[in-house]
Formats: C-alpha cells, structure tokens, sequence
C-alpha cells in the first residue's frame, strides 16, 4: 500500500511537472513576443511578453491538479457513497494526463509559431479513454450521463453507459483519425459533427430506454 501510495504521488508530481520543464527547456530559445491565440488557420493572431507563455500551462494545471483530487475523493462526497473504485481513479489519471500533454502542445505551438491539428487528435483520444472505462462507472452524482431517468434506474444508467461508453471509445477514435488525416477546415467539420452526435445520442438513448420500460428503480444505491 506505501508503495502504491508513493507511485501515485510521483505520477500526479511528474504529470503536474511535465509543461514546467517543457517551458524551462525552451525559455532560452524563445523569442520575447509569442504568440497567445490562434485563429482557424493555424497562424497567430495575438502576441504577448515572453512569459505569458506560462499562462496556459499554469491554467491548465491548476484546473487539472483540482478536478483530479476531486475525482478521487468523490467518494467521501457521494450522497450514496457509490462515486469512486477504479474506474473514477482511472478517469482522474487520464485527465489530468490529457491536460498536461495539453499544456505541453500550447507551449509547443508558441514555440514554432503555428499550431495543427493536433491539439485535436489529442482532445478525441481522451473521448476514447473515457469511453473505454465508461461502462463500468456505477450510478452517482458526479460522473457519467446524470439524466433523471439514469439516476433513478440503475437499468437504465447500466444500459447506457455501455452504449456511451461505445459510442465514445470509438467515436473518439474517429476523431483523432480524421483530424490525423485531414487539414484542418475540413476536419474541424467532422470533428465537431462527431462532438455532436456523441453529446446527443446518449441522451436520446438513455431517454427511449426510459420510455420503453416505463418504469424507475432505486437504482442509485444499488450495484452493477
């Protein structure tokens, strides 16, 4: 258990760490003006000093070291005390990795002066990492697809975390796919068609589930 602890400290340190010393390695090459914002092109449309590159990094880390702890101690939270176990744990490791390498690419991008497509591929493998460990969350307040209908029928929330967590994982897959291959304009289309398709269905589904069955359970204190 010390050592599984210790691990777990040095993941989140190194995760945490990595855009720092990304920003530190390159400091000395940096020019005294970079760029801050993109447009759609890919090109810079905004300067600042030197240092705001430290900005998104600090941003983006802060927010991820947060919804980390918070992830991982749903469970002292969860009125049911059902939000928690591996799967929560592995959600929590996969974002705070995303928004590292996430604050790594910004500072990258603000170093070569242009940024691509890849911030996206990146964005759509985390679509696929939360749906592969989907499928397993059990009912709560805080994580997954909280409709009325799934909290008040474990049915309904089993049923439809597993048809997300599909739909997610190789969704996901497709966008990275499609943003690896396409320029940009054109991937962004089918990148953002795929965000909706993955939003909306779920919920269509969960809520036809709710009407076939016509019925509700207790569900939320209930286990998978």
């Amino acid at each position: 258990m010390k050592t599984n602890s210790i691990l777990r400290v040095l993941f989140v340190l190194a995760a945490f760490s990595l855009p720092f010393v990304y920003v530190a390695y390159l400091w000395p090459t940096l020019p005294e003006r970079v760029p801050i914002h993109f447009g759609a092109d890919g090109q810079p449309d905004r300067f600042g000093p030197r240092g705001q590159v430290l900005l998104a990094p600090g941003i983006l880390m802060t927010v991820g070291l947060g919804a980390y702890l918070l992830l991982r101690n749903l469970r002292r939270i969860d009125p049911k005390q059902n939000a928690g176990g591996e799967t929560v744990f592995k959600l929590a490791d996969g974002l705070l990795v995303f928004l590292s390498l996430l604050a790594v690419y910004i500072v990258h991008s603000a170093k070569a002066g242009e940024t691509d497509n890849v911030l996206f591929v990146i964005v759509g493998l985390l679509f696929a990492w939360i749906g592969n460990v989907m499928h397993s969350l059990k009912p709560n307040y805080f994580a997954g697809f909280r409709f009325p209908w799934t909290l008040e029928s474990e049915h309904n929330w089993r049923k439809t975390h597993r048809f997300g967590g599909k739909l997610w994982f190789f969704g996901g897959l497709a966008m990275a796919a499609s943003m690896w291959v396409l320029p940009l304009s054109n991937g962004l289309a089918v990148f953002f068609g795929i965000v909706a398709v993955l939003c909306v269905a779920p919920v269509v589904y969960s809520y036809r589930l709710f009407r076939k069955t016509g019925k509700t359970d207790s569900g939320l204190g209930m286990q998978n």
